[in-house]
């Protein structure tokens, strides 16, 4: 009895190294860069404490930024509202969710990269595009679409599937008894929805609305490409301009990244608020069967098609029809149609380096930095599931679910800060390393995630019979919590090399020098003007990101519907 109780106080006090370790590790990953975007916020250029940073900040082009990046922030959440809540009530209360396909069919504008959408968006609309050569009587509306609206218009459909998903799952997970609860309470439909489902539908809603809108406070592809079209300024170009054109300031470009962070956190801080207080628990147990007619069925069909037409195929059609013309606002003429932009991508004209180099390279970032996040995620997950009512779990969790809260180019620049002032002791500072971290960290909580949905379905009395089995806490992690782990640690592994193809501003701050990744080569073919080359690389990447995510997804919800996965 002594012998046990002894090996048991050595194996709580072995975790609690583990997990302080852990925090320390974690410390130095993600918090300690954001530290250094304060403290450089606070510095001259000379590395003295000084405020004036901060009074450089109080004039007209600045404050601008800050209003535009609030306001395009917050149209971009509205209008996803409003394109994700008829999507996620139609493939989840109607007939049309039994079609599994549909879930992949509606992510694929989620996949394609927002840069990509722009350059698609730009070519369909712009002067002398598709849309005008179809009929010129379109072109007082291709002109106005070169605005404010047309930025929010091509952001808000790149955001809305995300939410989309987090609502969908929130209306599964209403219980048929709810329903029937209701029925009873009140014939008013309309009533019923604010009444019950509202206050129930709220904190995933609130959740969902704050992590589109800190996407589109910190976007920076679109802005870099559309909005510098119609001389939109935001906090993300703003912030890249001070840390890569001349004059450099990087004080001015903390000052603005401390209060793009400041405003994320507080409204990170009004969310938690609004899900602690309105938090529902429902009762597992089936949904309710829809019972619309057929014409309603059809007409939720119609309007699914015309959203995936708008989101995906339109800027699709743009970018390959302009990858496949000598001549972009040429028609399909025999010798307008060419494909030796695609072989260019195997050849180094412009300086770049080829194609093949970046698609090479950002395989190698995305598969290491995959694997390291792979490793991380399961560690850190097992130990915050197995030990979730201790106070380090829980300052673990935090800190490794920091990023999401987080826009990207902040802890770019804290990256920057931090590795340039200790290079002499790690000299990873603009090295390939320093990237692998940055991709490590920004998506170190989408594996968590996965992670976590995979194990939190596992009822408490496995763990417990896992006890039984075994008192040693390593060897019941290692045979029952690992194995399940694994499902959701494979799923986040793809769904991060997918992501990790696509990320430009990290990727963009971080950049080694001559190394390019395929968001950077289509960037900066797309700067210098080599439109068709960079369009060639990005229907590349789109069909790249297709061959991943289709199959994932096929095995995921046609084998988690037919009650086969994981067998």
């Amino acid at each position: 009895m002594i012998i046990d109780k002894i090996k048991n106080l050595y194996s709580r006090k072995k975790y609690l190294v583990l997990g302080i370790f852990s925090c320390i590790l974690l410390f130095f990953l993600i918090v300690l860069p954001l530290i250094m975007v304060i403290e450089t916020s606070f510095k001259d250029k000379n590395g003295f404490f000084s405020f004036d940073s901060w009074a450089k900040l109080i004039n007209e082009e600045h404050l601008i930024a800050i209003n535009n990046s609030l306001l395009l922030g917050l149209c971009v959440s509205l209008l996803s509202s409003l394109i994700a809540l008829p999507c996620a009530f139609i493939m989840s209360r109607t007939r049309l969710r039994k079609i599994w396909w549909l879930d992949i069919i509606l992510m694929i504008p989620f996949m394609i990269p927002p840069y990509i959408n722009s350059m698609g968006w730009m070519e369909f609309m712009g002067r002398n595009g598709i849309l005008y050569r179809l009929n010129p009587i379109f072109e007082p509306f291709c002109n106005s679409f070169f605005s404010f609206f047309g930025m929010v218009w091509i952001m808000s459909l790149h955001t809305f599937p995300f939410l989309m998903t987090i609502m969908k799952n929130a209306f599964l997970n209403l219980p048929k008894s709810l329903d029937d609860a209701c029925k009873i309470y009140s014939k008013n439909k309309f009533k019923n929805l604010i009444k019950v489902y509202t206050p129930i539908l709220l904190p995933n809603f609130a959740i969902g609305l704050f992590l589109v809108f800190v996407k589109a406070l910190a976007e920076y592809g679109t802005p870099a490409t559309f909005g510098l079209k119609i001389n939109y300024i935001v906090f993300s170009t703003l912030i890249t301009d001070y840390m890569q054109v001349a004059p450099i300031d990087f004080s001015l470009a903390s000052s603005l990244a401390t209060i793009l962070l400041s405003i994320c956190l507080i409204l990170w801080i009004l969310q938690m608020i609004i899900t602690n207080k309105k938090v529902y628990f429902m009762k597992k147990e089936k949904v309710s069967e829809p019972k619309e007619n057929i014409i309603l069925t059809f007409f939720y069909g119609f309007i699914l098609v015309l959203i995936f037409s708008i989101s995906a195929i339109i800027p699709f059609y743009s970018i390959f029809t302009c990858s496949i013309k000598k001549i972009s606002y040429y028609g399909f003429t025999k010798d307008n149609i060419t494909f030796e932009y695609y072989s260019s991508l195997f050849h180094d004209d412009t300086g770049f380096g080829t194609g093949f180099n970046a698609i090479k390279n950002s395989f190698i970032i995305g598969i290491t930095s995959g694997i390291i996040i792979f490793i991380i995620g399961i560690l850190i997950t097992i130990f915050v599931i197995r030990h979730k009512k201790t106070k380090i779990s829980k300052i673990m969790e935090f800190i490794s679910t920091l990023p999401q809260m987080v826009p990207n180019i902040v802890l770019g620049i804290g990256l920057i800060m931090l590795y340039s002032s200790i290079r002499r002791y790690i000299p990873i500072y603009r090295t390939v390393f320093m990237l692998i971290i940055g991709y490590t960290i920004i998506f170190l909580p989408t594996m968590i995630s996965y992670i976590k949905n995979a194990l939190i379905q596992v009822p408490n009395s496995l763990f417990e019979a896992g006890d039984i089995y075994s008192k040693s806490q390593f060897k019941v992690n290692l045979r029952i919590v690992l194995p399940l782990a694994l499902k959701g640690a494979f799923y986040g592994f793809i769904m991060v090399f997918i992501v990790s193809l696509r990320e430009l501003v990290t990727a963009k701050l971080l950049q080694p020098s001559s190394f390019y990744t395929m968001s950077l080569y289509i960037d900066y073919q797309y700067q210098q003007g080599n439109q068709q080359v960079a369009m060639a690389l990005a229907v590349v990447s789109i069909f790249l990101t297709l061959i991943l995510l289709i199959p994932l997804e096929f095995f995921m919800n046609y084998k988690t519907k037919k009650g086969q996965i994981w067998k």
